[in-house]
């Protein structure tokens, strides 16, 4: 049985590192300023929406990271 699973929503220090090419702590670092950004709450995830406006990129061009 093949079940077409949607792409995830969110954005995780992982995935930072995979698409902007940055280390571990680097990644953190954009994510806690993109946690900021959007006034979000610890424990509260970065959509890939709000990922690609903060870094300047289209959400076709990430959409392979999230699959």
């Amino acid at each position: 049985m093949n079940k077409n699973f949607p792409s995830r929503a969110i954005v995780t220090t992982k995935d930072i590192q995979l698409i902007l090419k940055k280390c571990p702590r680097t990644a953190s670092e954009i994510m806690r300023k993109l946690r900021k950004r959007f006034n979000k709450l610890p424990g509260q995830y970065i959509s890939k929406a709000e990922f690609c406006q903060a870094v300047g990129l289209k959400e076709d061009d990430v959409k392979d990271y999230f699959t």
